[in-house]
């Protein structure tokens, strides 16, 4: 019997997978996340992206214009 197991790509904007007060690092692209979101989608891959909330359990304000960026190439594509 075949058993499907999706693909899946995941990544992070940050060093790690939780988010550290005051933690200095650079922060990738709009353009990159959105090719990685395409790059996944093109091989029916899922794709997870790791955006470690604040202390309030909200997105830090530094990552938006990077997503939003990211999300306005993925609606033109």
């Amino acid at each position: 019997q075949a058993v499907y197991l999706p693909l899946e790509f995941c990544t992070t904007l940050t060093p790690g997978w939780f988010w550290n007060a005051g933690q200095g690092y650079s922060h990738p692209s709009g353009v990159a996340i959105a090719d990685w979101y395409q790059s996944a989608r093109a091989v029916k891959a899922n794709f997870l992206l790791n955006i470690g909330p604040n202390i309030a359990g909200q997105l830090p304000e530094h990552h938006l214009p990077f997503l939003k960026q990211a999300a306005r190439l993925i609606e033109r594509s």
